[in-house]
């Protein structure tokens, strides 16, 4: 035989003998893998003159008010308009005083429903996003309903009189706060609640004040506050 022939057969059996299959097995086992990456949801329902389930109420709200003791003209009409509408606190007709900050308190004005899977948690943050006319003239509050917590219940108003209302008198409504414990609406974002854990489901409802400086200008007037659920 020629050696390089012979040579090169024996090459050839060298590499066979490296790349014999392994051996047959009763029950081979093998493993695989498998990926995924589950991504965050969340919902965020929001209802006013909310009930005690949570729903958006329809009739004639509760609105109380404190005048600081300004004139018996002023102040703010007991049942609003009569009547209300979804995603709307309509305080109706109020009157300013010529000295004195009228505060004005809509009971249980708004509750924000909130759920998500997000095991990092989030942050419930509130913004005017549509400032009303002539708004050094007057200033939203949120005055919350309960104990704020990650998985809060739909909680109601305990101020329920005229007594229960917070003053807040100052020389300009726009430069200031509405107290410890409350919410300021401004036109920048204000954190309502922050949660570092998901939730099957949490209530964060609140009164809603309407401060009205003295002397504020007549006409119709509203804002828009925007809620917003920020996932961490």
């Amino acid at each position: 035989m020629n050696i390089k022939k012979f040579a090169a057969l024996a090459s050839f059996a060298a590499v066979l003998a490296t790349t014999v299959a392994p051996a047959y097995a009763a029950n081979p086992t093998g493993t695989v893998t498998i990926k995924w990456n589950t991504q965050s949801i969340a919902t965020m329902t929001l209802t006013t003159n909310y009930s005690a389930t949570g729903t958006q109420g329809l009739g004639a709200p509760a609105i109380f008010q404190n005048t600081n003791g300004g004139a018996a003209s002023a102040g703010c009409t007991a049942a609003g308009t009569g009547s209300e509408v979804a995603s709307t606190v309509n305080f109706g007709n109020v009157t300013p005083d010529s000295a004195k900050y009228v505060d004005c308190l809509y009971d249980n004005g708004i509750n924000a429903a909130v759920a998500t899977n997000d095991t990092l948690g989030y942050t419930i943050n509130v913004q005017e996003t549509t400032a009303p006319t002539s708004p050094g003239s007057y200033m939203l509050c949120l005055l919350p309903n309960g104990t704020y917590s990650n998985t809060g219940a739909v909680a109601q108003s305990t101020r329920t009189s005229n007594a229960s209302v917070t003053s807040i008198v100052t020389t300009t409504a726009s430069g200031t706060s509405c107290g410890s414990g409350n919410t300021t609406i401004w036109g920048t974002t204000q954190a309502l609640y922050a949660s570092a854990a998901s939730t099957a489901g949490a209530n964060f409802g609140a009164d809603v004040e309407l401060v009205i400086a003295p002397n504020a200008p007549t006409g119709a007037n509203s804002g828009v506050v925007t809620y917003t659920m920020a996932l961490n």
